[in-house]
């Protein structure tokens, strides 16, 4: 944090003065950077594409990432794991999920591992109605 003008003490761990969505806790932990904006854990736009869907998200190297999905929303647990340990690319990473096959809607969310204790944190989702949003903690749907 001290690198980014943050305090080191806690003090502004829950706090996000870039304004995307995650705060600088979240970011430490995604490997993004808490004062730009542009840097942030989120998941693209997914794309079918006959029976597989297509999920992109904005990444880092070095940082493991999960992807879970959900057909409802409104289950318990809602939830069910894709796939864990994808290593993270520069820029963007993307996964082939070819078993969503006749799921319909499907959801997505991706989060990251990192450290020593490898704790799981959903810090980005998005839900995908044709736009991008900037919000990071929805569920992004594939387009069908």
């Amino acid at each position: 944090m001290q690198q980014y003008g943050l305090p080191t003490d806690g003090s502004a761990d829950f706090t996000d003065p870039d304004h995307d969505g995650l705060n600088n806790w979240q970011e430490w932990r995604c490997g993004t950077c808490p004062t730009n904006a542009n840097s942030a854990l989120r998941l693209l736009s997914p794309q079918r594409t006959g029976t597989n869907v297509t999920v992109i998200w904005q990444s880092v190297a070095g940082v493991n990432y999960f992807l879970e999905c959900s057909t409802n929303l409104s289950a318990t647990p809602c939830f069910r794991c894709v796939a864990t340990n994808l290593p993270g690319q520069p820029g963007t990473t993307s996964y082939a999920d070819t078993n969503a096959a006749g799921a319909s809607p499907i959801f997505y969310r991706v989060g990251c591992r990192k450290g020593p204790k490898s704790e799981i944190r959903p810090a980005a989702a998005a839900r995908q109605r044709g736009e991008r949003e900037t919000e990071s903690r929805n569920p992004r749907k594939a387009r069908s």
